[in-house]
């Protein structure tokens, strides 16, 4: 190295430091975006790409490049890999969605058996509806994706005995999972024109008949069932974002009611440390609910164990193995019969209600002593859809998640969803609302003809253009009730200006769910900046975006 002199007592370390740098530097290369892309014209691609203002670049092995224009999207799914490209091949993708049946009503009783189903429109009665499946005390899960024919409202429908869950875009629309006879509920959603969007459907039957269908009615259209070539799966799809643990949803809540926070446990031994798992928590006074699978850690009777301070329920594939629910310090052990490295999916509850803060999960077997289940052995599941809950929408229209704390007369600092992310400034000028619960999205529509204000919890709304965020709390000004302070647990949402649903060139996702109506994007491994269609501009970790679509219309 030029100029730099390096004493004989120094050569050795240089030597072996140079060594490491070199070494780092190819161990650790820059990660590169690779996508699915799929366009209006039908072909699907697979590679190395990137995003340049208003074009999607896709690279080949050659060094050529591809361009494709915002209106030839339809969409790009995308992840963070190695250095390295690789060649442009179709993607899979299937008629149909995947049904996993279980044979248990919780999604238990071992490995479901699955099939494509072309349509959801099953009358079964007291039939099986597999050979060699029970006809009572089952369940199944649906998941794929479901295409739109125009943009607008659309209706979807559901007809079950028993009890059903629909989501559509990982938002719920449907939630009546009880023991019931044949009944029909609805749930209403606005959608793109020529979109493929998320679909979840759980069933389960109880006793007696059994039966379940899915209609829906696209706007301008009567209500049918869904057609068989606006649904589809990917054939290779594999559980997405699955990490070694278990997903835990914190409720501020002692009965696992109102909004979750959620993060990823590595094991279960107190994981909050003696203290409440969020500072806007009652200290003594929550519940969690942990979800996910775990691996079998040898061939026989595995002894699992809880211990608790207060209530805890545990359940292993489906099967209830503890249930303490009530107040009281307890430890409890129940036996389950394993196999050596099989998935079984999890389930554990935990509520305090005072005094002593303590919950693990621990198990044994035969050559197994006593530990708590160690994080290699836990894995989150990708069937656990996470709620979008708070964020900011933008005048227009685009959603991004994250936590609010701080909003001034003059901007809002929104840190985004995840471990890694980075609070980003808006100037004011730029917001219409601040959504602190969105999980009653019919109750956030009713405010948009009011003027600013905020809407409280129980459906009162108070109008106040004096409107601030100090310490995590709400600060509303008003000439008859005067100054007033709320925690934002009591304000689902503060109204800033109207919004408007605005024509834009891309429309972006991310793992946090955001939802971003884009007019330019420039996006590759290193980088993502991102022009909404109000004119404001940002960044994001590019390991946060999951997909970009092409808007057709508006």
């Amino acid at each position: 190295m030029k100029g730099i002199r390096i004493r004989s007592a120094d050569r050795i370390f240089y030597a072996l430091a140079l060594v490491v740098l070199v070494t780092a530097a190819d161990t650790f290369a820059a990660p590169t975006l690779h996508g699915t892309v799929e366009t209006q014209a039908g072909e699907r691609l697979e590679g190395p790409l990137r995003f340049e203002n208003q074009d999607l670049v896709l690279l080949n092995p050659a060094g050529g490049e591809r361009k494709v224009a915002a209106s030839e999207l339809k969409v790009a799914k995308l992840r963070l890999v190695g250095s390295g490209s690789s060649a442009l091949r179709a993607a899979k993708r299937m008629p149909g969605l995947r049904g996993s049946y279980y044979r248990s009503p919780e999604f238990g009783g071992g490995p479901p058996n699955e099939r494509v189903d072309s349509v959801i429109d099953f009358e079964w009665s007291s039939k099986a509806p597999l050979p060699g499946f029970p006809r009572e005390n089952f369940s199944v899960r649906w998941r794929g994706e479901i295409e739109t024919t125009t943009a607008g409202n659309y209706g979807f429908h559901t007809n079950s005995d028993d009890g059903v869950r629909l989501w559509i875009d990982h938002r719920l629309l449907i939630d009546r999972w009880l023991p019931q006879p044949s009944i029909e509920y609805s749930g209403q959603i606005n959608l793109e024109a020529r979109r493929r969007y998320p679909i979840v459907l759980e069933y389960f039957q109880g006793s007696a008949m059994a039966g379940v269908k899915l209609r829906w009615t696209p706007p301008g259209a009567g209500k049918d069932v869904i057609p068989a070539p606006q649904l589809s799966h990917e054939s290779n799809a594999a559980g997405l974002g699955e990490k070694n643990g278990l997903l835990g949803f914190y409720f501020n809540s002692p009965d696992l009611s109102g909004k979750p926070v959620h993060r990823v446990d590595p094991f279960i031994d107190s994981p909050w440390r003696n203290r409440p798992p969020s500072p806007d928590f009652k200290e003594g006074r929550f519940s969690v609910r942990w979800e996910g699978e775990v691996a079998g850690p040898l061939t026989g009777k595995v002894t699992f164990q809880t211990s608790a301070d207060d209530g805890v329920r545990l359940w292993v594939d489906g099967h209830l193995l503890v249930d303490q629910w009530r107040p009281g310090s307890s430890q409890v052990q129940a036996e389950f019969l394993m196999e050596a490295g099989k998935r079984y999916p999890i389930r554990m509850e935990y509520y305090q209600g005072g005094g002593g803060l303590h919950t693990s999960l621990a198990w044994s077997g035969p050559g197994l002593s006593h530990q708590l289940i160690p994080q290699s052995r836990l894995f989150t599941s990708s069937d656990v859809t996470i709620p979008l809950y708070s964020g900011v929408i933008l005048k227009g229209g685009s959603f991004l998640a994250g936590e609010v704390k701080k909003m001034t007369r003059t901007e809002l600092e929104i840190t985004t969803s995840g471990p890694e992310g980075a609070p980003i400034r808006i100037p004011r000028v730029y917001l219409a609302a601040v959504i602190f619960d969105s999980s009653d999205p019919a109750k956030l529509a009713l405010v948009e003809s009011r003027k600013a204000g905020c809407l409280l919890r129980r459906g009162d709304y108070l109008e106040s253009s004096d409107l601030s965020i100090e310490e995590g709390k709400v600060v509303a000004g008003s000439i008859l009730l005067g100054r007033r302070t709320f925690l934002p647990d009591q304000v689902p949402m503060i109204k800033l200006a109207s919004h408007k649903i605005a024509s834009a060139m891309f429309e972006l996702r991310t793992r946090s769910g955001s939802i971003l109506r884009v007019n330019s994007l420039t996006l590759d491994g290193e980088k993502a900046l991102v022009k909404d269609n109000s004119n404001f501009q940002f960044t994001l970790q590019p390991g946060k975006v999951a997909s970009v679509y092409g808007i057709v219309g508006k």
